[in-house]
């Protein structure tokens, strides 16, 4: 049975603040329909043990229109604890190295299967120059240059294809 969706929020004023806010909520709305059916688990930052940020910059007004992939060019990782400290590792790099105000990146995917979140939905990222008020930038952990994944991503059971 198909289920209209609406969002319930109160309106910030402009049609693009508003879809803004609608297509965040159908983005929450899979994310927990996928948490709900085990195929899908988005690690927030306190549960990966985040350091506070600094940033305050949102993405622009208007939906992202970009999404840029990439990898963080550093250590894979194939459990939660070791994607967990290798995100960790990547938000010092980038704060107390690069001298960014949190990890540049939205969200990561570890070879456990496990999306981690960065800076989210709505925050400017630090990964493309040019592209950061315009996009989600998402980042493999691990260095791809020249090989593959090298074990298919965790993947639930309850999943199909």
């Amino acid at each position: 049975m198909d289920v209209p969706l609406r969002v319930l929020s109160k309106p910030f004023g402009t049609k693009a603040e508003d879809k803004m806010v609608e297509a965040e909520t159908v983005l929450l709305v899979l994310c927990a329909l996928w948490q709900a059916n085990g195929c899908f688990q988005l690690i927030t930052p306190s549960r990966w043990g985040a350091r506070p940020a600094n940033c305050s910059a949102p993405l622009k007004d208007i939906l992202p229109e970009n999404v840029i992939i990439i990898h963080t060019a550093g250590t894979p990782c194939h459990t939660k604890d070791e994607c967990s400290r290798e995100t960790r590792n990547v938000q010092d790099y980038h704060q107390r190295t690069k001298g960014w105000c949190d990890i540049a990146y939205s969200f990561l995917i570890g070879e456990d299967g496990y999306v981690y979140e960065g800076r989210g939905w709505r925050a400017e990222g630090a990964h493309t120059l040019g592209y950061n008020d315009l996009s989600l930038g998402v980042a493999f952990i691990g260095l791809f240059t020249g090989t593959c994944i090298d074990r298919p991503l965790k993947q639930d059971s309850n999943c199909t294809e």
